[in-house]
């Protein structure tokens, strides 16, 4: 049933951990407007993937659900999503989601990307979107996907071009800094940036037998029209991690000071930022 989370028992990389705590916090605001290159993504996703009706479709990391609910209203009535993810507050939102929208062909499962509980040779697609950085061997995660694959099947995954959000990213990046906040690997190791590079996509994909892969390059940026949508991007995404450092004094006097570098960036449509895309696809053959 759409409603139905399943929870599966799987090891958990600590860093991996701390990425699915922080997110499990950002769920209630992962929907706000000003994050909504998620469904611009998605839609294009499915235009590059062109899944029809009666497909089993596996999105992995699911979130809360664009492109879950992008493939599952392309696949209706009789086709199926399996949406997997191991924050539950980002499954809850999705399931809420789906009661609203009366989408009654998603089941939920919470699962570790890398560690699936499906039989070989399951799916007729597997899709990720701007989860598989998050995985701490991403080769092994995309053999686990080529694995419940069905022969002729294709596996796609979103991954953020080099470029994304900035100079906003760098700004932020630069004053956070100054307070003493730490980055988990340093500030040239976000996880979020290792798959900036095309050819590492693709190869990532051929390692893990798949033939025909193609990257596709899309820009589902747009223009912020308010400060403070710069701030709902931070604080409804995966930067709430670093924010979260500071007491909630230093927080206040932080984005005051943030605020007016941004602010300087505004022209007559409002603040552009940039969300480069790079959608790398392959077949199993």
């Amino acid at each position: 049933m759409a409603s139905e989370i399943i929870k599966e028992q799987s090891k958990i990389d600590p860093q991996l951990q701390k990425i699915v705590a922080v997110f499990d916090q950002v769920a209630a605001d992962y929907d706000k407007e000003a994050l909504r290159w998620f469904p611009f993504c998605a839609d294009k996703m499915m235009d590059i993937l062109l899944p029809s009706p009666g497909m089993k479709v596996l999105d992995v990391a699911a979130g809360t659900g664009a492109l879950t609910i992008a493939a599952a209203q392309r696949i209706r009535p009789v086709g199926r999503v399996y949406a997997i993810d191991l924050a539950d507050g980002m499954l809850s939102v999705l399931e809420a989601k789906t009661r609203v929208m009366g989408l009654e062909n998603i089941d939920l499962f919470n699962m570790n990307g890398d560690q699936l509980e499906f039989r070989d040779q399951y799916f007729d697609a597997v899709c990720c979107s701007f989860g598989l950085f998050f995985m701490p061997d991403m080769q092994q995660a995309l053999r686990e996907w080529w694995r419940v694959l069905k022969p002729g099947g294709r596996i796609i995954f979103s991954s953020f071009a080099q470029g994304a959000f900035q100079p906003m990213k760098g700004l932020f990046f630069d004053r956070i800094e100054g307070y003493g906040v730490e980055f988990p690997k340093g500030r040239g190791q976000l996880v979020v940036d290792r798959l900036q590079d095309q050819v590492t996509c693709t190869k990532l994909l051929e390692g893990a037998n798949c033939s025909d892969v193609q990257l596709h390059h899309a820009q589902v940026g747009y223009h912020l029209q308010r400060v403070e949508d710069w701030w709902d991007v931070l604080w409804g995404s995966g930067f709430r991690g670093l924010l979260l450092q500071l007491d909630e004094k230093e927080r206040l006097r932080f984005r005051s000071e943030h605020f007016k570098e941004v602010s300087g960036l505004a022209k007559e449509n409002g603040i552009w930022m940039d969300v480069g895309v790079n959608l790398t696809v392959g077949r199993r053959a």
